[in-house]
């Protein structure tokens, strides 16, 4: 989980803190070009339709310096949406520790009543509508989640009484969102009334963040586009795999394949046999067919008369 200087921020869903995955190229990923070592990006894979919610931890000997409190900023898509806030006295009253849930904002509904709004994701629509720059600046830190923690002096006073308007769910230009492979954006619902009636006022006692956490969430195709996750691996054929290493059912299936892949065969050497026989027997009745053929013919030799030859004996001579 990301944790910087005894601070730690994680993004749970469905009752489970979500793993957490490094950007495959740190130098050159959006949002770490002037990173230092109290920054760290990481992305998480979004559920469309589940809520989700941010947990802050400040772990034991922290140093609260010159501030009273640390002030947890939560950005959602680029919209500030309030935090939690945790005091040196909430600090040492739970033993040197701070455990916190954020669900998401509160404010007043339409009726009047303060409810908590609950972060859930989305699947995000988009548009092959023109981009300009101005959309391109309007949704850059669209898909994250950011967290600033700073060290303030200051303290809590009664929260006025707003409606909250939500986050926008308009259609983005494809082109805003070029090569981010972005395919949720996060929407609040409105579930139950909230109790929260104050609000922090504090100074910074620090010139930049003391940390600062990004989570860039995406579906698990998206993440697979990205090479975040692994595309799952082709499975090795059962005829490659070792013998010993298969399951019963496994070996079923590989008997079942054989007796079918046998079965297969003699059908075919049937088939080929039976062609060959056709063909056999067809050249016989031509040679049949032939020979007959030859014995109705009658050959002349010649068409001119022969002349028969008489053969007479030796002459007798009975005049005496």
């Amino acid at each position: 989980m990301a944790i910087i200087k005894r601070v730690q921020v994680s993004i749970v869903s469905g009752g489970k803190e979500l793993p957490e995955y490094r950007p495959l190229n740190e130098d050159t990923c959006e949002g770490m070009e002037d990173a230092s070592d109290d920054t760290q990006v990481k992305y998480i894979q979004g559920i469309p339709d589940a809520n989700f919610m941010i947990r802050y931890r400040v772990k034991k000997n922290f140093r609260f310096g010159r501030a009273n409190a640390v002030n947890f900023k939560c950005f959602v898509d680029g919209k500030y949406v309030r935090g939690r806030v945790c005091t040196k006295d909430m600090y040492r009253k739970e033993g040197g520790v701070f455990n916190r849930t954020y669900e998401g904002p509160s404010g007043l509904s339409n009726s009047g009543q303060r409810v908590r709004h609950l972060f859930r994701w989305a699947s995000l629509a988009s548009t092959d509508k023109p981009c300009g720059q101005e959309d391109r600046e309007k949704y850059k830190d669209l898909g994250t989640i950011k967290v600033e923690v700073w060290r303030e002096q200051g303290g809590f006073t009664a929260q006025p009484s707003r409606v909250w308007k939500g986050l926008s769910q308009n259609q983005v230009p494809e082109k805003a969102i070029k090569g981010e492979a972005i395919d949720l954006r996060t929407c609040l619902d409105t579930r139950r009334p909230s109790e929260e009636s104050s609000k922090w006022n504090g100074a910074n006692v620090d010139d930049k963040p003391y940390a600062v956490f990004i989570f860039k969430y995406r579906g698990n195709d998206s993440l697979k586009a990205l090479g975040i996750l692994e595309r799952p691996q082709t499975p090795q054929p059962l005829e490659e795999r070792d013998i010993e290493t298969l399951s019963p059912d496994e070996l079923k299936e590989m008997a079942r394949r054989y007796k079918a892949e046998q079965e297969a065969k003699r059908i075919k050497i049937k088939k080929e046999n039976a062609e060959i026989n056709l063909a056999q027997l067809a050249d016989l009745k031509r040679e049949r067919k032939d020979v007959g053929d030859d014995e109705d013919e009658v050959e002349f030799l010649s068409e001119q008369p022969v002349k028969r030859v008489c053969s007479i004996g030796p002459v007798i001579d009975d005049s005496e």
